[in-house]
C-alpha cells in the first residue's frame, strides 16, 4: 500500500507527465483485471507478491537491457545505418531504406550493436520478446532466417549462427560510427 496514492494513479500521473523510464509494479493484486489496468496504463512489467527475489532481479536486467537498446539511436556501418526511431535500415550508396518489423529490427540492431558477442537463443528471447510470454525459442531461428533474406544484399555485415550456442553479428567492412 502506498500512502498518498495508490500505483495506478501514480502509473497514470508519470506517463502523463511524459516520462519513459520502465515501470515494474509489484502489487498484492493477481487479478487479471489489475495487471490488463497497469498495463493499459504504461507499466512495463508486472510482479504479484510474494515475490521471488531472484525473478525480480531478472526480470529489471531485462527491463534495463530493454532501455538501454531504446536509447542506442543510430547504427552507422560503411555502406548502411540502422535507425532506431524508424525501424529502417538504409543503404547509403542507393539511399535504399528497408523497413523491417520491430523484432526482426531489434534482434538485428542487437546483434550489430555488439559485433562478435555471440547470443544465445534464451537471451535474444528475453531481450526482444520479453519474459511475460512463454515463446519457443525456435522463434529466434525463424527471425533470424527472415533477416538474412530482408538483407542478404548488404555486404557491410552478417549474421553467424554459432552451431549449439546461438548467433553473433559480423561486421564486414569496418563501423564509421
Amino acid at each position: 500500500m502506498m500512502p498518498v496514492m495508490d500505483g495506478y494513479s501514480l502509473v497514470k500521473l508519470f506517463r502523463e507527465s511524459g516520462q519513459q523510464l520502465p515501470i515494474l509494479m509489484m502489487t498484492a493484486k493477481s487479478q487479471f483485471e489489475s495487471l490488463e489496468e497497469a498495463f493499459e496504463l504504461g507499466v512495463d512489467d508486472y510482479l504479484v507478491k510474494p515475490i521471488i527475489l531472484s525473478e525480480l532481479v531478472l526480470r529489471i536486467k531485462a527491463l534495463l537491457r530493454r532501455v538501454k537498446l531504446e536509447h542506442e539511436q543510430e547504427l552507422q556501418l560503411a555502406n548502411c545505418k540502422l535507425q532506431y526511431q524508424s525501424l529502417a535500415l538504409t543503404d547509403l550508396k542507393t539511399s535504399r531504406i528497408e523497413q523491417l518489423p520491430p523484432k526482426e529490427f531489434y534482434v538485428l540492431y542487437k546483434l550489430l550493436s555488439t559485433p562478435q558477442k555471440i547470443f544465445t537463443r534464451l537471451d535474444l528471447l528475453d531481450d526482444i520478446w520479453g519474459m511475460e510470454e512463454d515463446y519457443d525459442e525456435r522463434v529466434v531461428d525463424a527471425c533470424i532466417k527472415r533477416i538474412r533474406q530482408k538483407c542478404k544484399d548488404y555486404q557491410d555485415f552478417d549474421i553467424i549462427t554459432i552451431r549449439g550456442l546461438g548467433y553473433k553479428g559480423q561486421i564486414n567492412h569496418g563501423q564509421t560510427s
